[in-house]
């Protein structure tokens, strides 16, 4: 196999990882939203969440982990105080 064959399969797999943890913060956000209406569905998206964490983190290994709470820090707090915001 050629080294630019594996270095897009590394790509794909960080991609695919970053992806998993990223869908991870949004549905532990949901299931904060949902607890109030049914605890029981919520702490079946909790579980869920950590599953979809686990292996994301196994498919992106530490960097991958890194560079997603990064990018969450950055933009997370947005969407948040943009949700929060009353309409006009």
């Amino acid at each position: 196999m050629s080294a630019g064959f594996l270095n897009r399969i590394g790509r794909i797999k960080l991609f695919i990882g970053l992806s998993l943890i990223i869908l991870t913060s949004i549905l532990g956000k949901v299931a904060l939203a949902v607890l109030a209406l049914n605890p029981n569905l919520s702490l079946l998206i909790y579980a869920i969440s950590w599953v979809i964490f686990i292996g994301g983190i196994a498919i992106c290994g530490k960097e991958g982990y890194y560079m997603a709470k990064r990018l969450y820090k950055k933009y997370g707090n947005r969407v948040i105080g943009w949700l929060k915001e009353p309409e006009s």
